[in-house]
């Protein structure tokens, strides 16, 4: 052991060197040399003789060092000290035990320390969201994790109700955990329905486990959450495509036997109109039925369509060259009142498919859109290459990550919500009046892209429009003799903060882990409200925004002007799941501003990012 020793005192010294052999002793005559020698090494503990030490001057000495008191009587305060060991034969004799003591105690000490900072520390870095709360419902602790899910910082909700929980729904929570003894409790796993601060609802895995104070009552609830909601996403993916895919047997099914029938029909109507002379009093009776039969083959080819058993003859194509083929047909077909907008990328790869079938999906979708706007807007088709990677896959079942070319259909009309997108590819939905449509449309579209080896994705909110974008994978030829698939560097790296503002947390937390590894200083916000403050509360200049375009409370575009009138010099990059032609005519934003289109891949976000960044002006 090393010890340090007070005293002016040659006998205390030998003494002590006499009962503590094996230790090393550094005498110290007055408190003040003993400072110095603490701030120089490291002792297990102090001996203090009191003769040569005011018990005030106690006070000096650092509290993580015991203090074992050298006195002639045992009647002092022992507040500063750990023990009392008197200057006689017989307090020389419990020296050593005394010593041993403060040595134990310093240890258990110690280990409280290093506990409570592992509790801290995987407290404060668990990735998963922790709170503390007491048997009221009352918020003691918060992680960083539960600030990152729920929006609330952790001195937004200290001392007041879990905001997780709606007023309503209080008692229920609280009412289950307050009679609860130790004897009785067992950690507990549910389910829970909780929402953010922004109102989004979100999904949990809820662990709790209760706290006992020393009496052994429960004093309070620490719960593990999480969020679940992107899981129940791709379950109810998982179940929208599997019920597709029942729907679509069983429409294969029915419109290869109803084909049969038709057949049959057709076939007898067209013998008895060649055996009925020109006035027959029945022609036009089986003329109808003629028609009748020709209308049903087409539905039974929707469905045929939709349950990827039509007869397809792939070859390779040049989607450009479709498109531009069917512009003029288009536009008579969506009315003057309707603006058609393509923009068609020269570079596009090339794809295998049925050029008749991509047709009839565009054409298709053309139509939905018109149906959409009936008070006219504009229609935009773009062509693009695009890379799907595994994050893509993974959110969107059936998708396989690789290089494909896209054709993206957005119109200005009235949007859909949720759960009309849910249904819109099953058969015989639609949302027109009865009368008004088979429903069959967006099934057929499905069913095409699906058979063609691609796939299909659908952005839409009320009042902003809709986005089809459909995937079809790229062959190794390249478009045309001039043009040729973009081959592109890996991104640049840098150093600049940006401010990222994305109210949907997966893709915030994405974009943050990949530019916070090309070196970038990232702040991130949920809303254009809370990016604002955030901005006024950072004392280093912000280099880019990198904001979505539609979000909740305050838009991105507006977020960027009210940032751009402080700061002049500011690099603007705009995000949304609508296509960058269509947000730009449509008025949102002003041509010539940078922007990016979901879904971005790591690689091309980081590198818009540097372009951006790097930009002149």
């Amino acid at each position: 052991m090393k010890l340090l020793l007070i005293s002016g005192s040659e006998d205390v010294l030998r003494s002590v060197q006499d009962k503590l052999l094996d230790s090393f002793i550094q005498p110290c005559k007055d408190v003040g040399e003993a400072v110095a020698a603490l701030e120089t090494g490291v002792f297990d503990a102090i001996l203090a003789d009191l003769d040569y030490v005011p018990i005030a001057a106690l006070e000096r000495l650092p509290a993580a060092t015991p203090v074992i008191a050298l006195a002639d009587a045992k009647q002092m305060d022992q507040q500063l000290v750990v023990d009392v060991v008197a200057k006689d034969d017989t307090g020389w004799a419990n020296l050593p035990r005394a010593v041993d003591a403060a040595m134990r105690c310093r240890g258990a000490a110690e280990s409280a320390c290093a506990a409570n900072q592992l509790a801290k520390v995987l407290f404060d870095s668990s990735p998963i969201a922790i709170h503390i709360i007491d048997m009221q419902g009352k918020v003691l602790r918060w992680n960083k994790a539960a600030e990152e899910i729920f929006g609330w910082a952790e001195e937004d909700v200290v001392g007041s109700f879990l905001p997780t929980i709606p007023p309503g729904e209080r008692d229920a929570y609280i009412r289950p955990i307050q009679p609860i003894t130790k004897g009785d409790h067992r950690p507990s796993g549910e389910e829970s329905r909780q929402r953010r601060r922004d109102g989004t609802i979100l999904y949990l895995n809820v662990w709790k486990e209760l706290l006992f104070d020393a009496h052994g009552a429960a004093s309070g609830v620490v719960s593990l959450l999480v969020d679940s909601s992107e899981k129940l996403k791709l379950q109810h993916q998982l179940r929208q495509s599997q019920r597709l895919e029942a729907v679509g047997k069983l429409a294969g099914g029915v419109a290869h036997d109803f084909n049969n029938l038709l057949t049959i029909i057709s076939g007898y109507s067209d013998l008895a109109l060649s055996q009925l002379a020109p006035d027959d009093a029945l022609r036009q009776n089986i003329e109808e039925v003629t028609k009748a039969a020709n209308r049903a083959t087409a539905l039974t080819s929707q469905l045929l369509a939709f349950s990827r058993k039509q007869v397809l003859k792939p070859k390779v194509i040049n989607l450009n060259a479709i498109i531009s083929d069917l512009e003029k047909m288009l536009r008579r077909l969506i009315g003057e009142n309707i603006d058609l907008i393509t923009v068609l990328n020269p570079d596009i790869g090339r794809v295998k498919a049925d050029p008749g079938q991509i047709e009839q999906v565009i054409v298709n979708l053309a139509v939905n859109s018109r149906d959409a706007m009936p008070q006219g807007g504009k229609l935009v088709i773009e062509t693009a290459n695009v890379e799907l990677d595994v994050r893509y896959s993974q959110h969107h079942i059936g998708a396989e990550p690789g290089t494909y070319v896209a054709i993206c259909v957005s119109d200005s009309g009235h949007g859909m919500d949720a759960e009309t997108q849910s249904h819109i590819f099953e058969p015989f939905f639609t949302t027109r009046e009865v009368g008004k449509g088979t429903g069959l449309g967006l099934s057929t579209v499905y069913g095409i892209v699906k058979q063609s080896g691609g796939d299909i994705w659908v952005y839409s909110e009320p009042g902003r429009g809709t986005t089809f974008k459909i995937y079809l994978p790229l062959m190794s030829q390249p478009a045309n003799a001039q043009g040729t698939v973009a081959v592109h560097t890996a991104p640049g790296r840098g150093s600049e903060t940006v401010l990222l503002v994305e109210d949907e947390q997966c893709v915030r937390e994405l974009v943050k882990e990949v530019l916070a590894k090309q070196g970038y200083r990232v702040l991130t916000a949920g809303d254009g409200v809370d990016g604002l403050a955030l901005s006024e509360s950072e004392t280093r200049m912000i280099d880019l925004l990198l904001t979505d375009v539609v979000m909740p409370k305050m838009s991105g575009r507006q977020l960027a002007e009210s940032l751009l009138s402080v700061n002049p010099k500011l690099k603007v990059l705009y995000m949304s799941g609508y296509t960058d032609n269509a947000i730009l005519q449509n008025g949102i934003l002003e041509p010539d501003t940078k922007f990016i289109q979901k879904p971005f891949s790591p690689e091309s976000i980081a590198r818009k990012v540097r372009e951006v960044l790097d930009a002149k002006g």
